[in-house]
């Protein structure tokens, strides 16, 4: 989470999100390390990927994840109190194409006086 400025983290099965400011998302994936060699079968994480989702101002305050592999739906809370929500492979997509995430936003209703700063799916 060095290049977002990480303002939250998820972990799961195999890795790791962070996101962050300027809507910074920083995926991190589990490391396959040998284990025939045990000294060094710690759980390290290689960075896979940085992309912004949307044009954002607003920083990304909590993340939630639901799924596994690329059809891996992600969840994000800003601080200015949206909901948005996109999967893994549109983040692989964006970061593939130098390109913003078009995440979707979702309609809560009601009316949000802060950020949202936790998730649970």
């Amino acid at each position: 989470g060095a290049n977002v400025g990480a303002h939250c983290l998820r972990c799961f099965n195999d890795g790791l999100v962070f996101g962050g400011s300027h809507g910074l998302v920083e995926l991190w994936k589990k490391q396959q390390l040998d284990c025939t060699d045990q000294t060094h079968a710690v759980g390290a994480f290689v960075h896979v990927l940085t992309v912004r989702v949307a044009e954002l101002e607003s920083s990304l305050s909590c993340v939630d994840v639901a799924g596994h592999g690329d059809g891996m739906k992600l969840l994000f809370g800003l601080g200015n109190s949206t909901l948005l929500h996109c999967s893994v492979a549109e983040l692989h997509a964006a970061a593939f194409e130098h390109r913003a995430v078009q995440a979707d936003a979702l309609d809560v209703g009601g009316c949000h006086a802060g950020g949202i700063v936790g998730l649970d799916v």
